[in-house]
Parts: structure tokens; sequence; C-alpha cells
């Protein structure tokens, strides 16, 4: 009996050590994408240079993707993002190019600074602090109506955004870059908005889209639509 019960024990120990030891590990893990989530976020600079600037990140981060920086008052976003060769590399990898769930932010690769419509995406997330994870505070209206603008800084200035849509949907009418009814493509987006402002949107007009996943078992995407105001 006594020699069952020493072997009980130890399987046991074993066991318990096992388990600790797994949850250590989990719990690192964790720690560490979290880290990496927080990565490429910035602090308020008043560096002027932003030449020098942006050159500093794609050094420090060993990135020559890296083009530029999106802030929005009144959420937590305010972080670099990149330009790939597609648009599925960095759902998977870092701004230092390491594999990872945590992605990037990143411009479609289809855009260039020039276009009448610039697309932004980010990973949403209920464990993590990724950086489009704010972005659901766009769900609600009067949110939005006290922090309706958008700041996209790249080496040439910073350009002025001003948000005129905010819509839930599983279509992927936004990732349509180039149209030749841009009028018709704007009342798409429009279609169905939790929030719309009526703001008049003209022919010669920019427009700048953010996109994440809404993690509520439905698949959405949610989209903020921004008219561009100034250009700096």
């Amino acid at each position: 009996m006594k020699k069952w019960y020493y072997f009980l024990l130890s399987f046991c120990l074993i066991l318990f050590i096992s388990s600790s030891s797994m949850l250590i590990i989990h719990k690192n893990n964790e720690e560490e994408l979290n880290i990496i989530a927080l990565e490429g976020q910035l602090e308020e600079t008043k560096e002027e240079n932003l030449k020098e600037k942006y050159y500093n990140f794609r050094k420090e981060y060993q990135n020559d993707d890296i083009i530029g920086s999106i802030y929005i008052p009144g959420t937590e976003i305010n972080t670099l993002f990149v330009k790939p060769s597609n648009n599925s590399y960095y759902l998977s990898h870092t701004l230092k190019k390491e594999k990872s769930k945590i992605g990037a932010v990143f411009m479609d690769y289809r855009n260039t600074f020039d276009d009448k419509q610039i697309n932004i995406y980010g990973h949403n997330s209920n464990k993590y602090d990724v950086a489009f994870k704010t972005l659901r505070l766009y769900l609600d209206n009067e949110f939005t109506k006290k922090n309706n603008l958008i700041y996209i800084e790249t080496e040439n200035g910073t350009t002025t955004y001003q948000v005129f849509s905010v819509k839930r949907t599983k279509e992927t009418e936004h990732m349509i870059l180039k149209t030749n009814n841009f009028l018709g493509h704007i009342k798409k987006l429009r279609k169905d908005a939790l929030y719309n402002d009526e703001t008049e949107i003209s022919e010669t007009d920019d427009i700048l889209i953010l996109q994440t996943c809404l993690l509520d078992g439905t698949r959405d995407y949610l989209i903020v639509s921004a008219r561009k105001i100034t250009n700096l």
C-alpha cells in the first residue's frame, strides 16, 4: 500500500508542477503578446524634422515599410502604420516583421497618398491592447460627434480628416479604391450607417477608410469613413 501511496503522491506532485509551469508559460506568453501589441504606439512629440523622424522609426524597427502614423484624439490610437506589398502579410506580422497574431496597422498595398480613397486596416481584440481596439468607441454616436477628427502624419506633413460615416457591414464596398462613380460609392458607404453627419461629399473630395473587425459573433467589419479637410 505504501508503494502505491508514494506513487500516487509523486504522480500528483509531478502533475501539479507541470500544470503550474504551463500556467506560468501561458501567462508569460500573454504578457509578451500585450507588449507586442503596444509596438508602434507613439508619445506626443514636438519633433519637426519629419523625414528624420520616420527615417529613425524605420531604423529602430528595421522596417522600410513604415510610412506614417495615425492619431485619433479621444481614443488610444496614436500608432505607426506600414505599407506592405500585399494585404495579408501584416495580418500576422508585427512592425518588426516578427510573426504574431497581433499583426500591425497597415495601409492597403494598392494605395498611394495621392489617391482619392486611402484604406487603413488593423486588428481588433478582446484580449490584447491592439491599436484599432478603440475604434469600437465609434459605435457610440455621441462619442463620434465629439471625436470626429483623424490625423495622418507622414514625412511630408500632416493631413486632417473628419468622420462623416460609421457603419458595420459584411459587404466589401469600402474596399473599392477606384471607381467611375465616386458619389455612388459614397452613397453605398453611407447606406445603413450607424452614424451619418450628412456632410456633403463632392467629386473633388478625398476620403479615408479605417477598418477593423467586430468581435461580437457577427463577423462584421467596422468601417469609419472620413473626408480630408486639411493637408499641411
